[in-house]
């Protein structure tokens, strides 16, 4: 289960929500050796259960794309990544406000 800060609108959850969603799935199944069958997406608003086999946008099987996609991401190197926004509100609430160069939280 994953817990957000916003509400769910009619758009849906986020890629990037469905993509860690997925992770976190692949995460427990390495570490328990179970299949999971679905996650949970829990929003201000509303919780959403998520199939794991549909949990990327397309029906791809979940675990073979999110497979590529995060080896795809693991080989970034993070030094290059560029901030994609000036809200110093997002930089504060970042995991990664510390070590990035680019933060706007002071």
């Amino acid at each position: 289960m994953e817990r957000k800060s916003r509400t769910l609108t009619a758009h849906g959850p986020y890629e990037s929500e469905r993509l860690q969603l997925a992770a976190y799935c692949l995460l427990l199944e390495e570490h328990t050796g179970q299949p999971v069958r679905r996650g949970r997406l829990e929003y201000l608003n509303r919780t959403l259960d998520v199939p794991f086999d549909a949990a990327l946008a397309g029906g791809r099987p979940c675990g073979r794309h999110s497979s590529r996609r995060f080896k795809k991401y693991n080989n970034t190197d993070t030094h290059d990544v560029r901030r994609s926004h000036a809200s110093a509100a997002r930089c504060r609430g970042c995991g990664f406000r510390r070590p990035c160069s680019q933060s706007l939280s002071a």
